[in-house]
């Protein structure tokens, strides 16, 4: 069996991360969007889900399920022209000796390239569907009735309630939040963090990176 030394290993884990962070910073353009999804034990009326419903939520094939479903309703709505996902277990359940008992459930990391202004201020019928949404970020007022800083801020609100027109995502403030990603340091930033157990070597990146989801491509040689 082939083995390698930890150096090695730590290249090999550094050039992937380098190659995957030049893909996500080609455009060049500003902002990016950066996005966490959260999947909760609660559905919208504060009732505890069962069981059965909540095992989804440690279940990789499940939860990449719900990206596809994600990343389908981002581009019909708001057609940004890339979308990237990830995804991080929460803290696992150790016993007193320190051992897992049971791995974390699995939220979502998603970076969303940058929007047009005309894709809001001009909507498609997907996007103006959602302006009639609660914007939970202000109170659950319906995303038509509110007043924005800006258009971004617009723009964010729109994300997130295409995001928590999927099933698995609910009402409360935190189960989704997006903010800006101006420049080209901070969508770095963003990037490692998105890719921080892969890159500390806890995880293998098909384990951390949704390809399937992603757009990511091979390079060319």
């Amino acid at each position: 069996m082939t083995s390698f030394s930890p150096i090695i290993k730590k290249q090999n884990i550094q050039l992937v991360k380098d190659t995957l962070i030049e893909q996500l910073s080609e455009l060049q353009e500003y902002p990016y969007y950066y996005v966490v999804v959260q999947f909760g034990f609660y559905d919208n009326t504060g009732i505890k889900l069962p069981q059965t419903e909540v095992r989804k939520f440690y279940d990789k094939e499940q939860v990449s399920k719900t990206c596809k479903l994600i990343r389908n309703k981002i581009r019909e709505a708001l057609n940004p022209l890339q979308q990237y996902f990830f995804l991080e277990r929460h803290t696992p359940l150790l016993d007193e000796y320190g051992d897992t008992i049971q791995e974390g459930r699995f939220h979502i990391n998603l970076i969303v390239s940058p929007i047009t202004d005309d894709a809001v201020l001009e909507p498609n019928r997907k996007c103006r569907r959602l302006l009639s949404q609660p914007d939970y970020d202000k109170f659950g007022i319906p995303i038509e009735n509110n007043t924005y800083s800006d258009i971004e801020e617009y723009k964010m609100a729109l994300i997130n309630a295409c995001i928590r027109t999927c099933g698995w995502v609910n009402k409360y403030q935190y189960s989704v939040k997006t903010q800006l990603v101006e420049t080209p340091e901070d969508l770095e930033e963003v990037s490692n963090y998105c890719l921080k157990t892969y890159k500390d070597g806890g995880n293998d990146f098909m384990d951390v990176v949704l390809f399937e989801s992603s757009d990511f491509y091979q390079p060319k040689h």
